[in-house]
């Protein structure tokens, strides 16, 4: 802020500066910062922990949003709860860093392409997905290109059990994105970033984090080699989405250890609810969560790739959160009414007089009965098969099931077949 104001730059002039946030790594949060600033003039900390809980207020609707378009409303209802009070998702929105306004960005994203799949095209919404993506490039380049890759996917394949394209939408987001890229030099700049991190420069860099801090994680897995590659790549799968477990509370710090409460409810959840509702999803509705499951994987390969701290890691999960705890809500829906199709028998309440002529309630349950079959005969007419007129010897037969009578109920009763 203190450049722009040496150098004399006004709000007209603010545009043509911000290109200055492509130019390059994660330069976002800075530039976003000096226009808060400016605006405000409230330069402080608290003022800039301001914008994060902001951000985190917003990743709760556009996650409501999400699990409403993809599953039900009772699912979407407990997503949005989950969001809004579970503590990896409070603690960030509580400090200035720039994790909770990745978090929203990455849901307005695939919010905006998952409206236009369900909706149809819009404005509004491909106007959200591209300025998101857009935005993430300049805080977090890589999971700018995974939730534009998302995004894509859900524009070119919006029915695809159907097996239909369409590519309309998609083009649109490449058109507006492209010239960001190509203009500021940003396609180059990533293309040499991911050139640089081959599997000696990820060895190193989970080392590096797994060194001298009271939660990291030393490896002894060989990444030269496929298996060690893929050890390693489970190891780290398990600790982004499972730690930090018992036996390393020891050897974090108190903070580590009083998340125990949330990760008990995220232990069981996990096993209860989105390892059962990612199967069920994967094998009903992959058309519908495609977007979602590749953003998810990812986001969940490079961050299990370069494992090497509890911290680290758990801090990366609030990113998944969001989507893991819908794939937990729809295994516990489905959960909920499997089991509820196994319960007791409903209970219907008998009006009896006792010695005293008042009434009394008696619970009784309603067994399912065994049908009985019924055959009735009447003549018909040969012309047109109705039965009109009475037909020389042709009659048919219907065989009706009807259950034999129930508990008394209330008002007249009848043993007349229904047709």
């Amino acid at each position: 802020m203190s450049k722009w104001d040496s150098e004399g730059l006004g709000i007209l002039d603010w545009p043509v500066a911000l290109l200055g946030a492509f130019e390059g790594h994660h330069l976002g949060y800075g530039y976003l910062l000096a226009v808060y600033y400016s605006l405000t003039g409230l330069v402080s900390a608290l003022s800039a922990a301001a914008i994060d809980c902001i951000c985190g207020a917003l990743t709760v609707v556009f996650a409501y949003r999400t699990a409403r378009l993809l599953f039900s409303e009772w699912v979407a209802t407990r997503v949005g709860w989950w969001v809004c009070f579970f503590p990896l998702m409070i603690i960030w929105s509580a400090q200035t860093i720039k994790e909770p306004i990745i978090i929203m960005l990455e849901g307005a994203a695939l919010y905006g392409c998952l409206s236009i799949r369900a909706y149809g095209f819009s404005i509004r919404s491909i106007f959200l997905s591209i300025l998101s993506v857009a935005l993430l490039l300049t805080l977090r380049f890589y999971a700018a290109y995974i939730t534009g890759a998302a995004v894509l996917v859900a524009l070119a394949l919006p029915q695809l059990k159907k097996k239909r394209l369409s590519w309309g939408a998609g083009l649109v987001v490449v058109a507006l994105v492209l010239p960001v890229l190509t203009g500021t030099g940003a396609s180059s700049r990533h293309a040499d970033t991911f050139s640089e991190w081959d599997v000696q420069r990820v060895s190193k860099f989970r080392k590096d984090i797994a060194v001298g801090t009271g939660s990291g994680v030393e490896s002894s897995f060989d990444m030269t080699t496929t298996r060690g590659l893929g050890l390693a790549t489970l190891d780290g799968a398990i600790h982004l989405l499972l730690a930090p477990f018992p036996w390393e509370m020891r050897l974090g710090s108190l903070r580590m250890i009083l998340t125990t409460p949330e990760l008990i409810f995220w232990w069981i959840l996990f096993v209860r609810g989105v390892i059962p509702g990612l199967m069920l999803a994967v094998r009903q509705r992959l058309g519908d969560v495609l977007p979602v499951l590749l953003f998810l994987f990812g986001l969940g390969v490079i961050y299990s790739l370069t494992f090497g701290n509890i911290g680290v890691v758990y801090r990366q999960r609030a990113q998944l959160m969001p989507y893991l705890l819908m794939f937990g809500a729809y295994g516990l829906e489905h959960r909920r009414m499997r089991h509820g199709a196994g319960k007791s028998p409903p209970v219907a309440a008998l009006q009896e007089p006792n010695r005293q002529g008042a009434s009394i309630t008696a619970a009784v349950p309603v067994l399912p009965r065994p049908a009985r079959h019924i055959e009735y005969t009447w003549p018909v007419s040969e012309a047109d098969g109705r039965a009109r007129t009475p037909g020389p010897k042709t009659s048919r037969s219907i065989i009706k099931s009807e259950s034999p009578p129930g508990p008394p109920q209330a008002g007249p009763s009848s043993d007349f077949p229904r047709r």
